[in-house]
């Protein structure tokens, strides 16, 4: 887990993002297992009327859960503010604990 304030967090998760968005659009470059994808992925980024969505799923302390959704609020503030070049995104901060009640067609599972 990684122990650090609720900015340092939000810069580090941002950067991520934006090191994932290059590598993908590198990767539309060179790909030659699946170019149609990353070609798609790249138009999808250059289309300002789609919404990119980001989801952080961050394991928090030990908190009552008022006082974790104002983390989360805040903390999801901070984020879309770092991630304001990145057009029409849309931020959610997740807590782990509740990864499956989210998204349940999904199975998430922790490394």
């Amino acid at each position: 887990m990684l122990k650090a304030g609720g900015e340092e967090l939000m810069r580090r998760i941002a950067i991520k993002v934006r090191d994932t968005i290059a590598g993908a659009t590198n990767a539309a470059r060179f790909s030659t297992n699946e170019k149609n994808f990353f070609i798609r992925f790249n138009e999808i980024l250059l289309d300002d009327t789609k919404k990119i969505v980001v989801i952080a799923w961050i394991e928090f302390d030990e908190m009552n859960e008022k006082e974790r959704k104002a983390k989360m609020g805040v903390w999801q503030q901070k984020l879309k503010q770092k991630l304001s070049w990145l057009h029409a995104a849309k931020v959610s901060i997740n807590s782990v604990n509740e990864a499956n009640g989210i998204l349940p067609e999904t199975e998430i599972s922790f490394m």
